[in-house]
Protein backbone atom coordinates (compact mmCIF):
# COMPACT_ATOMS: atom_id res chain seq x y z
CA UNK A 1 0.00 0.00 0.00
CA UNK A 2 2.56 2.19 1.02
CA UNK A 3 4.23 2.16 -1.96
CA UNK A 4 1.15 2.19 -4.47
CA UNK A 5 0.58 5.79 -2.08
CA UNK A 6 3.92 7.15 -2.61
CA UNK A 7 3.77 6.40 -6.58
CA UNK A 8 0.16 8.04 -6.55
CA UNK A 9 1.73 11.29 -4.81
CA UNK A 10 4.73 11.37 -6.68
CA UNK A 11 2.51 11.59 -9.93
CA UNK A 12 -0.03 14.56 -8.27
CA UNK A 13 3.72 16.13 -7.61
CA UNK A 14 4.87 15.69 -10.93
CA UNK A 15 1.43 16.55 -12.50
CA UNK A 16 1.17 19.86 -9.99
CA UNK A 17 4.52 20.89 -10.57
CA UNK A 18 3.80 20.26 -14.39
CA UNK A 19 0.87 22.62 -14.43
CA UNK A 20 2.28 25.84 -12.38
CA UNK A 21 5.85 25.31 -14.39
CA UNK A 22 4.12 25.08 -17.79
CA UNK A 23 0.94 26.99 -17.59
CA UNK A 24 1.59 30.50 -15.95
CA UNK A 25 -0.82 32.42 -14.12
CA UNK A 26 -1.52 35.06 -16.84
CA UNK A 27 -1.20 33.08 -20.65
CA UNK A 28 -0.09 34.97 -23.57
CA UNK A 29 -1.82 34.40 -26.68
CA UNK A 30 -0.50 35.63 -30.22
CA UNK A 31 -1.48 35.35 -33.90
CA UNK A 32 -0.36 36.71 -37.02
CA UNK A 33 -1.09 37.15 -40.52
CA UNK A 34 0.44 38.63 -43.69
CA UNK A 35 -1.25 41.05 -46.21
CA UNK A 36 -0.40 41.98 -49.34
CA UNK A 37 -1.40 45.49 -49.39
CA UNK A 38 -0.32 48.91 -48.81
CA UNK A 39 -0.23 49.97 -44.98
CA UNK A 40 -2.74 52.79 -45.46
CA UNK A 41 -5.13 50.81 -47.28
CA UNK A 42 -4.64 48.17 -44.40
CA UNK A 43 -4.97 50.50 -41.82
CA UNK A 44 -7.68 51.93 -42.70
CA UNK A 45 -9.74 48.67 -42.91
CA UNK A 46 -8.77 47.51 -39.14
CA UNK A 47 -8.80 51.45 -37.61
CA UNK A 48 -12.74 51.80 -38.44
CA UNK A 49 -15.06 49.78 -36.86
CA UNK A 50 -17.48 50.56 -39.43
CA UNK A 51 -15.38 48.50 -41.83
CA UNK A 52 -15.25 45.57 -40.12
CA UNK A 53 -18.11 44.65 -41.69
CA UNK A 54 -16.50 44.28 -44.91
CA UNK A 55 -14.32 41.20 -43.76
CA UNK A 56 -15.30 40.01 -40.59
CA UNK A 57 -16.94 36.38 -41.23
CA UNK A 58 -18.40 33.93 -39.20
CA UNK A 59 -16.86 30.51 -38.11
CA UNK A 60 -18.49 29.62 -41.27
CA UNK A 61 -17.60 31.93 -43.82
CA UNK A 62 -20.38 33.73 -43.72
CA UNK A 63 -20.72 37.87 -43.34
CA UNK A 64 -22.86 39.43 -41.02
CA UNK A 65 -24.89 42.50 -41.29
CA UNK A 66 -23.99 45.91 -40.18
CA UNK A 67 -26.26 45.85 -37.51
CA UNK A 68 -24.56 42.77 -35.67
CA UNK A 69 -22.19 42.52 -33.46
CA UNK A 70 -18.41 40.64 -33.97
CA UNK A 71 -19.16 37.26 -33.22
CA UNK A 72 -16.73 34.36 -33.84
CA UNK A 73 -17.56 30.93 -32.05
CA UNK A 74 -18.29 32.10 -28.54
CA UNK A 75 -16.19 35.28 -28.14
CA UNK A 76 -17.62 38.37 -29.02
CA UNK A 77 -15.28 41.43 -30.14
CA UNK A 78 -15.38 45.08 -30.23
CA UNK A 79 -12.84 47.70 -31.00
CA UNK A 80 -11.52 49.87 -27.74
CA UNK A 81 -9.50 52.03 -29.61
CA UNK A 82 -6.80 53.62 -32.00
CA UNK A 83 -3.28 54.60 -30.93
CA UNK A 84 -1.81 55.40 -34.13
CA UNK A 85 -1.02 52.31 -36.20
CA UNK A 86 -2.35 49.88 -32.93
CA UNK A 87 -5.75 48.97 -32.47
CA UNK A 88 -7.17 47.67 -29.28
CA UNK A 89 -9.21 45.06 -28.81
CA UNK A 90 -11.72 44.00 -26.33
CA UNK A 91 -12.75 40.10 -26.18
CA UNK A 92 -15.61 39.15 -23.98
CA UNK A 93 -15.03 35.25 -23.22
CA UNK A 94 -17.33 33.56 -20.68
CA UNK A 95 -18.11 37.00 -18.89
CA UNK A 96 -15.22 38.56 -18.62
CA UNK A 97 -13.75 40.95 -21.10
CA UNK A 98 -9.88 40.82 -21.96
CA UNK A 99 -8.12 43.24 -23.41
CA UNK A 100 -6.30 42.79 -26.86
CA UNK A 101 -3.82 44.69 -29.09
CA UNK A 102 -3.53 44.43 -33.04
CA UNK A 103 -0.50 45.66 -34.32
CA UNK A 104 -0.38 46.97 -38.06
CA UNK A 105 3.52 46.51 -39.12
CA UNK A 106 4.29 47.65 -42.84
CA UNK A 107 7.34 45.05 -44.16
CA UNK A 108 6.97 46.25 -47.86
CA UNK A 109 5.80 48.64 -50.30
CA UNK A 110 3.09 46.36 -50.23
CA UNK A 111 3.00 43.85 -47.58
CA UNK A 112 2.08 44.03 -44.01
CA UNK A 113 1.73 41.45 -41.26
CA UNK A 114 -1.05 42.08 -38.76
CA UNK A 115 0.58 40.84 -35.01
CA UNK A 116 -2.49 40.10 -32.55
CA UNK A 117 -1.60 39.89 -28.45
CA UNK A 118 -3.90 39.68 -25.30
CA UNK A 119 -3.12 37.66 -22.28
CA UNK A 120 -5.82 35.84 -20.55
CA UNK A 121 -6.09 35.11 -16.73
CA UNK A 122 -5.51 31.35 -15.78
CA UNK A 123 -6.15 31.66 -11.96
CA UNK A 124 -4.00 30.24 -9.09
CA UNK A 125 -5.17 26.71 -8.60
CA UNK A 126 -4.25 23.63 -10.99
CA UNK A 127 -7.96 23.20 -12.11
CA UNK A 128 -8.73 26.72 -13.15
CA UNK A 129 -5.14 26.93 -14.92
CA UNK A 130 -6.25 23.95 -17.31
CA UNK A 131 -9.25 25.04 -18.37
CA UNK A 132 -7.42 28.38 -18.55
CA UNK A 133 -5.46 26.64 -20.60
CA UNK A 134 -8.02 24.96 -23.17
CA UNK A 135 -9.68 28.62 -23.56
CA UNK A 136 -6.35 30.11 -24.56
CA UNK A 137 -5.86 27.50 -26.92
CA UNK A 138 -9.48 27.84 -28.63
CA UNK A 139 -8.99 31.66 -28.22
CA UNK A 140 -5.99 31.45 -30.27
CA UNK A 141 -7.29 29.51 -32.98
CA UNK A 142 -10.51 31.98 -33.39
CA UNK A 143 -7.83 34.94 -33.97
CA UNK A 144 -5.76 33.36 -36.36
CA UNK A 145 -9.15 32.97 -37.85
CA UNK A 146 -9.63 36.27 -37.83
CA UNK A 147 -6.96 37.40 -38.87
CA UNK A 148 -7.12 35.29 -42.05
CA UNK A 149 -10.37 36.69 -42.92
CA UNK A 150 -9.02 39.95 -42.72
CA UNK A 151 -5.83 39.25 -44.86
CA UNK A 152 -7.49 38.03 -47.45
CA UNK A 153 -9.74 40.61 -47.62
CA UNK A 154 -7.32 43.43 -47.86
CA UNK A 155 -4.92 41.45 -50.17
CA UNK A 156 -7.67 41.76 -52.78
CA UNK A 157 -7.30 45.47 -54.28
CA UNK A 158 -10.72 45.41 -55.78
CA UNK A 159 -11.97 44.87 -52.32
CA UNK A 160 -9.08 47.16 -50.68
CA UNK A 161 -10.77 49.80 -53.25
CA UNK A 162 -14.39 48.74 -53.57
CA UNK A 163 -13.43 49.42 -56.91
CA UNK A 164 -11.55 47.69 -60.08
CA UNK A 165 -8.97 50.41 -60.60
CA UNK A 166 -6.61 50.01 -63.63
CA UNK A 167 -3.86 51.99 -65.24
CA UNK A 168 -4.85 53.61 -68.60
CA UNK A 169 -4.77 56.44 -71.35
CA UNK A 170 -7.27 58.59 -73.60
CA UNK A 171 -6.94 59.39 -76.98
CA UNK A 172 -9.35 62.48 -76.48
CA UNK A 173 -6.74 65.15 -76.28
CA UNK A 174 -9.33 68.24 -78.23
CA UNK A 175 -12.29 69.27 -76.56
CA UNK A 176 -14.61 72.35 -76.04
CA UNK A 177 -15.14 72.82 -72.17
CA UNK A 178 -17.81 75.36 -70.18
CA UNK A 179 -17.45 76.37 -66.57
CA UNK A 180 -20.47 77.75 -64.70
CA UNK A 181 -20.80 77.51 -60.78
CA UNK A 182 -24.11 76.70 -58.79
CA UNK A 183 -25.37 77.15 -54.66
CA UNK A 184 -26.34 73.37 -55.09
CA UNK A 185 -24.96 70.06 -56.14
CA UNK A 186 -25.71 69.99 -60.40
CA UNK A 187 -28.60 68.79 -61.25
CA UNK A 188 -28.56 66.61 -64.54
CA UNK A 189 -30.56 69.42 -65.91
CA UNK A 190 -28.28 72.01 -65.24
CA UNK A 191 -24.83 69.90 -66.82
CA UNK A 192 -27.01 68.95 -69.76
CA UNK A 193 -27.92 72.29 -70.30
CA UNK A 194 -24.66 73.21 -70.80
CA UNK A 195 -23.28 70.12 -72.44
CA UNK A 196 -26.37 71.11 -74.66
CA UNK A 197 -23.94 74.52 -75.21
CA UNK A 198 -20.73 72.53 -76.00
CA UNK A 199 -22.69 70.54 -78.75
CA UNK A 200 -24.17 73.46 -80.51
CA UNK A 201 -20.73 75.01 -80.56
CA UNK A 202 -19.15 71.86 -82.30
CA UNK A 203 -21.66 72.04 -84.89
CA UNK A 204 -21.47 75.37 -85.73
CA UNK A 205 -17.37 75.58 -85.81
CA UNK A 206 -17.95 72.25 -87.61
CA UNK A 207 -16.78 69.79 -85.40
CA UNK A 208 -17.46 65.83 -84.62
CA UNK A 209 -18.27 64.56 -81.18
CA UNK A 210 -15.75 62.18 -80.69
CA UNK A 211 -16.31 61.18 -77.47
CA UNK A 212 -18.75 60.81 -73.92
CA UNK A 213 -19.44 64.54 -72.45
CA UNK A 214 -16.74 64.83 -69.32
CA UNK A 215 -17.91 66.38 -66.33
CA UNK A 216 -16.11 67.63 -62.61
CA UNK A 217 -17.18 68.66 -59.57
CA UNK A 218 -15.47 70.82 -57.28
CA UNK A 219 -15.54 70.65 -53.54
CA UNK A 220 -17.88 73.56 -52.53
CA UNK A 221 -16.17 76.94 -51.53
CA UNK A 222 -17.86 79.43 -49.93
CA UNK A 223 -21.49 78.01 -50.38
CA UNK A 224 -20.93 77.60 -54.15
CA UNK A 225 -19.52 74.21 -56.20
CA UNK A 226 -17.57 75.03 -59.09
CA UNK A 227 -18.65 72.81 -62.03
CA UNK A 228 -16.76 72.19 -65.57
CA UNK A 229 -18.07 70.48 -68.39
CA UNK A 230 -16.42 69.26 -71.83
CA UNK A 231 -17.18 67.15 -74.87
CA UNK A 232 -13.92 65.71 -76.60
CA UNK A 233 -14.23 67.05 -80.51
CA UNK A 234 -12.12 67.39 -83.57
CA UNK A 235 -12.16 70.03 -86.23
CA UNK A 236 -9.38 72.14 -87.84
CA UNK A 237 -11.82 75.20 -87.02
CA UNK A 238 -12.39 74.81 -83.45
CA UNK A 239 -11.82 77.75 -81.05
CA UNK A 240 -12.71 79.67 -78.30
CA UNK A 241 -16.61 80.67 -78.90
CA UNK A 242 -18.06 83.24 -76.27
CA UNK A 243 -18.72 80.91 -73.16
CA UNK A 244 -17.01 78.21 -74.46
CA UNK A 245 -13.42 76.95 -74.43
CA UNK A 246 -11.59 75.33 -76.81
CA UNK A 247 -8.85 72.96 -74.57
CA UNK A 248 -6.12 70.41 -75.31
CA UNK A 249 -5.48 67.55 -73.12
CA UNK A 250 -2.02 66.11 -72.69
CA UNK A 251 -2.06 62.16 -73.34
CA UNK A 252 -0.96 60.78 -70.05
CA UNK A 253 -1.47 58.14 -67.24
CA UNK A 254 -4.63 57.96 -65.77
CA UNK A 255 -5.99 55.78 -62.66
CA UNK A 256 -9.23 54.50 -64.06
CA UNK A 257 -12.47 53.21 -62.55
CA UNK A 258 -15.77 52.39 -64.04
CA UNK A 259 -18.88 52.76 -61.31
CA UNK A 260 -22.50 51.89 -61.74
CA UNK A 261 -24.88 54.04 -59.89
CA UNK A 262 -26.00 57.67 -58.96
CA UNK A 263 -24.18 61.08 -57.20
CA UNK A 264 -23.44 59.35 -54.25
CA UNK A 265 -22.10 56.07 -55.50
CA UNK A 266 -19.90 58.07 -58.25
CA UNK A 267 -18.21 60.01 -55.24
CA UNK A 268 -17.80 56.81 -53.19
CA UNK A 269 -15.48 56.05 -56.73
CA UNK A 270 -14.20 58.98 -56.73
CA UNK A 271 -12.79 58.76 -53.04
CA UNK A 272 -11.44 55.29 -53.59
CA UNK A 273 -9.63 56.50 -56.51
CA UNK A 274 -8.09 58.92 -53.93
CA UNK A 275 -6.98 56.58 -51.54
CA UNK A 276 -5.40 54.39 -53.94
CA UNK A 277 -3.59 57.73 -55.26
CA UNK A 278 -2.17 58.48 -51.88
CA UNK A 279 -1.49 54.51 -50.47
CA UNK A 280 0.69 54.33 -53.90
CA UNK A 281 2.61 57.74 -53.75
CA UNK A 282 1.23 58.52 -57.18
CA UNK A 283 1.94 62.13 -58.19
CA UNK A 284 -0.91 63.87 -59.25
CA UNK A 285 -1.25 65.96 -62.55
CA UNK A 286 -4.65 67.22 -62.20
CA UNK A 287 -8.01 67.21 -61.29
CA UNK A 288 -10.25 63.74 -61.21
CA UNK A 289 -13.14 63.74 -63.85
CA UNK A 290 -16.28 61.52 -64.79
CA UNK A 291 -17.25 60.45 -68.26
CA UNK A 292 -20.76 60.03 -68.85
CA UNK A 293 -21.25 57.12 -70.34
CA UNK A 294 -25.13 56.92 -70.15
CA UNK A 295 -26.87 59.47 -71.23
CA UNK A 296 -28.33 60.95 -68.62
CA UNK A 297 -31.27 62.63 -69.56
CA UNK A 298 -32.83 59.46 -71.07
CA UNK A 299 -32.23 57.15 -68.68
CA UNK A 300 -33.53 58.53 -65.63
CA UNK A 301 -32.65 55.75 -62.91
CA UNK A 302 -29.89 56.65 -61.55
CA UNK A 303 -28.66 53.12 -60.55
CA UNK A 304 -28.33 52.51 -64.64
CA UNK A 305 -25.86 55.33 -64.95
CA UNK A 306 -22.66 53.99 -65.71
CA UNK A 307 -19.69 56.91 -65.17
CA UNK A 308 -15.86 56.06 -65.83
CA UNK A 309 -13.70 57.97 -63.57
CA UNK A 310 -9.84 59.09 -64.36
CA UNK A 311 -7.49 60.24 -62.33
CA UNK A 312 -4.06 61.82 -64.07
CA UNK A 313 -1.21 61.04 -62.42
CA UNK A 314 2.69 61.30 -62.94
CA UNK A 315 2.85 57.41 -63.97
Amino acid sequence: MKKWFWLMSGLIILTLLFIYLFIPKNIAISAVSTAQATFPGALRYMSNEEKWHLWWRTENGKSIPMSDTFRYQGEEFLMDRQVNDVTVVGILQNGNRLNSTIHLIPVSKHSVVAYWECKLPAGSDPFSRISGYRNALRLKKEMTAILRNYSTFVSNPDSLYRFPIYRGSTSDTSMLSAYFESTIYPTTEMIYDYLDVLEKSIRKQGGIKTGAPMLNVGKPENGRYSVQVAIPASGKKLSDDGPVFHRRMVPGNFMITEVKGGPHRIEEGIEELEFYVVDHRKTVMAKPFQQLITDRMQVTDTTKWLTRLYYPVVQ
